[in-house]
This record gives C-alpha cells, structure tokens and sequence, in this order.
C-alpha cells in the first residue's frame, strides 16, 4: 500500500517495484477513481478485464483504492486471500498469481470507521505500507528531479536542453510544490518550450512573478 500526497511519486514507486522483479510482465493500471459501479465489473472481471490481464505474473496497480466502489471491494478481498478470482461471465475460477500494488492520497482508515472502505480489505492490503513523502520534504530530490526532466525533454527533442540559473534553483527549493513532482514536471516542461538557452525565474514560476509573490524577489539573484 502506497500512500501519500497527489502527485508526490506513488505511481513511479508501483512501476518500480514491478520493474525490480519482471519488467517483461504486464503492468495493469486501475484508476479505481473512474470506475462507475455500472461498468467496473465489466472492465475489471471480464474475460479480457484487467484483472485477468495481471493474473499470471504481473502487477495490478490500484491507484486511488479509497475510490473503488464498495460492492466491487469484497471481489478483491477474495483475490488477496484466495489467489483467485471469478470471470463476470461465470464458468471456473481463475487463479490470480499477480502483485496487487494499492495507492491512495485518503487515509484509508477515517474511511473503514465512516463505512467507506471495508476494514478487512484495509488489513489485507496494509501489509507492506509505504509512505512517499512530499515533495517539500525531499528537498534532495528537487534539482536532481529538475535535471532528469530537462534531459529527457532533451533526449526527445534532440536538442540541447536549457540551463537552470542560480536564481531558478533558489526559487525550485524555496517553492512549497503543493502539486508536488507532477507540479515540477509540469512547470519544467513548460519552462523548456519557452526558455532559450537558459531557464529563467519567468519561465519557471510565471504566475508567481507575475502575481508578485516573494518568490519573484529572487529573480535579480
């Protein structure tokens, strides 16, 4: 069980721990968020469902578990203790022989006490939790993070990615990132399609500058 804020890295800690043991196998992602009680049996238990996609030896990421519909979660629970699961269309039950990886930003148990989530669920999958930390706290990570990006974009592009001033770093560590690395991500992206040559606090944080936050001060450092 993954948990931790939006954005602050829990999909790339799934993928991670999916690639440690077969990058070859499936990687089946769930956005429980967007599961409609109508189609989730459907797009999860069908014959081609997603469950059956990770059953032999891949992993099945449940992201946003605290969204999956509660008449869909005891389907699971059977899952994790059985190892096996039954197609929405009947006939013999499959064995599940897959990683379930779970994800939530909710605090899981306020949800088991208000009848939300079911409590033997919770148990089941809070075998091996880990937190992920914001970013805000991982300060460590942000310019490397920063630097990753800007030669990915590089390596697309096949072009020489922009430098980061001094002042931007400054800036990149000061800033609280309430979106987190999906926030840096964004703002990095942005800010290489506008910079020419070098990356400034403009490009990174325009709707800082332009609002005139203290952040903006930085920008003659």
């Amino acid at each position: 069980l993954l948990t931790g804020e939006t954005g602050a890295g829990k999909h790339v800690c799934a993928r991670f721990l999916h690639d440690g043991d077969d990058p070859e196998a499936p990687f089946v992602v769930v956005d429980c968020a967007s599961l409609s009680r109508a189609d989730a049996d459907g797009v999860l238990f069908g014959e081609a469902g997603l469950v059956a996609a990770a059953a032999d030896g891949g992993t099945l990421f449940l992201d946003e578990i605290a969204e999956l519909p509660q008449d869909v979660q005891p389907r699971f629970l059977r899952i994790i203790e059985d190892r096996s699961f039954s197609p929405s269309t009947g006939g013999v039950s499959r064995l599940f022989k897959g990683r379930i990886v779970c994800a939530t930003n909710a605090d899981l148990r306020a949800q088991a006490r208000k009848g939300r989530f079911r409590e033997d669920l919770l148990f089941r999958i809070d075998v091996a939790g880990l937190h992920v930390p914001p970013l805000r706290d991982r300060q460590e990570d942000i310019l490397w993070l920063m630097n990753l990006f800007l030669r990915r974009i590089a390596a697309e592009t096949s072009q020489i990615p922009p430098k980061l001033t001094s002042s931007v770093e400054v800036m990149a560590l000061q800033h609280s990132w309430p979106g987190n690395v999906r926030e840096l991500r964004n703002r990095v992206e942005r800010a290489a399609a506008l910079a020419v040559g070098i990356i400034s606090p403009a490009d990174l944080f325009p709707d800082l500058v332009e609002r005139g936050d203290e952040v903006s001060s930085l920008a003659d450092m």
